[in-house]
């Protein structure tokens, strides 16, 4: 089969600018459902994700960084924080380093400025 052809929404077979996901309004590479898979990032009033996708969710590797400053960069599943990942204030000060599961660290590997 041949890739569709672009059209002003999108320009570009697999890939979509500002759909509207979970996350929030989602720009980069997409599935043959239509639905983020790959690379991409998608920005919402109190956050931003930029990283790997896979069906439609943040999955693999990616940065949040949030409306306050903070951020976190590392591993994501399904969206939620998951795996080895460092969460930094936005005053650049590290707080954690180490494991998460599902948004919450696990006895830390370090804990800084505590």
């Amino acid at each position: 089969t041949e890739p569709a052809a672009p059209t002003p929404t999108n320009p570009v077979p697999g890939f979509v600018r500002e759909r509207q996901t979970a996350v929030g309004i989602y720009t980069g590479q997409v599935g043959s459902d239509g639905q983020p898979h790959g690379l991409g990032r998608a920005v919402a009033a109190e956050s931003r994700f930029e990283g790997h996708w896979a069906h439609a969710l943040p999955a693999g590797t990616g940065v949040y960084g949030f409306k306050n400053g903070d951020a976190y960069c590392g591993q994501v599943h399904g969206g939620k924080l998951e795996g080895f990942g460092v969460l930094t204030f936005g005053n650049g000060t590290v707080f954690y380093e180490g494991q998460w599961v599902r948004f919450f660290f696990l006895l830390p590997l370090r804990i800084f400025g505590f």
